[in-house]
């Protein structure tokens, strides 16, 4: 119950996958980015879905991250929200780690740097993928 508290306060989008990249975790903003509910994604691959967001650039982070290769990606994409419009979006991608530092899938965080929060900005920077870590 705290986690789902916890999800709902982020002024961000948080998707949370297993270690097959399948959805775990949607929160309340990622509804509100991607214009798609938890009960409609969880479960699903996350390449597989058909929001906004251009998802082959989280391929390799995405990999690296569950093969623990690196603690954190950081990348900037453009996308459209569900609302149609052009964003920029910024996404860390991390390993869903345990207490143990067993790696149990990624996390991928998101927000319009240049909205708020619901993906409503309209400033446009060249896609970036920068290495943390």
């Amino acid at each position: 119950m705290l986690l789902d508290y916890i999800l709902t306060s982020l002024r961000g989008a948080v998707i949370v996958l297993d270690n097959d990249l399948k959805v775990l975790v949607w929160n309340r903003a990622a509804e509100d980015l991607w214009g798609l509910r938890e009960g409609e994604v969880r479960g699903e691959h996350i390449l597989g879905l058909d929001i906004g967001l251009p998802l082959e650039p989280l391929r390799e982070p995405m990999r690296a991250s569950l093969n623990g290769a690196a603690r954190r990606f950081d990348l900037t994409l453009e996308a459209v929200n569900r609302r149609g419009r052009a964003i920029t979006c910024a996404v860390s991608v991390t390993p869903l780690l345990s207490r143990m530092q067993t790696i149990h899938g990624v996390v991928l965080a998101m927000e319009d740097p240049g909205g708020d929060g619901a993906g409503d900005g309209k400033r446009s920077t060249k896609s970036t993928v920068s290495e943390a870590g």
